[in-house]
């Protein structure tokens, strides 16, 4: 039987995009499969661990079987901080206090640190390929995890088989915001919003199995929540409200096959709209300086890297004004900046030998178009916002 698509909102489990949060009792949430306690919601800024802004991962290792607890899912995500794209080092440094609930001391935290230490250097299960010709891999993913009781830190290293998955990253990578990762109350969530962010940019709709989702999820071969109603009310529920609270909204549609659940479309969203009250107007004009100087400011509050990639492409690439706000506008999260960023360093390699470049500014919007997913260019009439939420 062919697979047919559910009209959304038909069902209840259908609702997924505007779930209720229903709380469960303890010895609830205690009966579930794959129990952990809650994350500590920590900013980035009260860290003890020195971590960017941004992490970084290719989607072949976000769409793996990778089954973590919630210490081990906080350990990942840390050590992914302090991963820098443009240097070589796989080393990182992760306080304790940054890890276990609480900062909490004792042989009960500690004796989870060991677990986790034990579970993330166990190989990692990849296959590549198309269907037929696949090839599975097993990868640890670090190569070493130290733990100090001393000092209070983790110490390790990424295996450095894994570093084109990490590091000067140039397509099918994913990045995400740390403080979103470290914001999320469970590992479930943590991963989840690593998935559909990997297909966030994409242009066309694709049905997730259900299967491959809980696969990657919860390992190869997992027996937890195989059944659909569970996985619903207690994996994607949950995690859609937590990211509906950091400013991602997520429509999800269900293909079935009879009565069964065979796949899902997320389309996943920003609900942090522009500021449409701005003065600085979108149309195909120069801005004054005055505008100029509100419309930096603007993008400032957004993102602060953005008013240096908006006076670059001006003074470093040629664009008119009104073209690097068209580039800016663009810009709607941090997987596309971190590629506008790389289309210019490409740029700059190739006006090297610039002898068949006639117009610079030309051809670093022919590039920039390139590697975005949607390009939306600025109307006469102004109906396009010129800034957008990253």
């Amino acid at each position: 039987m062919a697979l047919r698509p559910e009209e959304k909102a038909s069902t209840p489990e259908n609702t997924a995009s505007t779930p209720e949060r229903k709380a469960l009792r303890p010895e609830e949430i205690r009966s579930l499969p794959y129990y952990a306690p809650y994350f500590p919601v920590m900013d980035r800024d009260t860290l003890l661990t020195r971590v960017n802004e941004v992490a970084f991962l290719s989607n072949e290792v976000i769409r793996s079987p990778l089954a973590l607890s919630n210490v081990e899912a906080r350990i990942f995500a840390l050590a992914l901080g302090c991963l820098h794209q443009k240097q070589d080092s796989l080393e990182f440094t992760i306080h304790f206090q940054d890890i276990t609930p609480s900062g909490r001391n004792g042989g009960s935290a500690y004796a989870e640190l060991i677990e986790a230490q034990t579970k993330l250097t166990q190989p990692l299960m990849m296959t590549r390929g198309k269907s037929g010709r696949r090839q599975r891999d097993a990868i640890s993913m670090f190569a070493i995890l130290s733990l100090n009781e001393g000092s209070r830190q983790i110490t390790g290293q990424f295996n450095p088989l894994l570093r084109e998955h990490l590091l000067n990253l140039a397509g099918r990578f994913t990045t995400v915001e740390l403080q979103s990762l470290l914001s999320f109350k469970s590992a479930h969530t943590q991963r989840l919003f690593w998935i559909l962010r990997s297909y966030h940019n994409q242009t066309w709709e694709e049905p997730l199995p259900f299967e491959t989702l809980r696969e990657w999820l919860f390992g190869e071969d997992s027996e937890q929540y195989r059944d659909w109603t569970d996985f619903n009310r207690y994996v994607l529920k949950p995690a859609i409200v937590e990211f509906l609270e950091i400013g991602w909204q997520v429509e999800m549609k269900i293909q079935k096959q009879g009565r069964r659940v065979e796949a899902l479309i997320f389309k996943m969203t920003s609900t942090l709209e522009p500021d449409t009250n701005s003065a600085v107007r979108p149309a195909k004009r120069t801005l004054t300086l005055t505008e100029i100087a509100r419309y930096r400011e603007e993008l400032a509050a957004i993102y602060t890297e953005l008013p240096a990639l908006y006076d670059r492409l001006r003074l470093d690439f040629e664009l008119k004004e009104y073209q690097a706000r068209e580039v800016v506008g663009n810009v709607r999260d941090m997987t596309a900046y971190t590629l506008v960023t790389k289309a210019l360093y490409d740029v700059r390699i190739a006006l090297v030998n610039a002898n068949n470049i006639k117009s610079v500014a030309a051809y670093t919007l022919s590039q920039i178009k390139a590697v975005l997913p949607v390009y939306q260019p600025l109307t006469e009439g102004g109906s396009k916002s010129g800034v957008r939420t990253p």
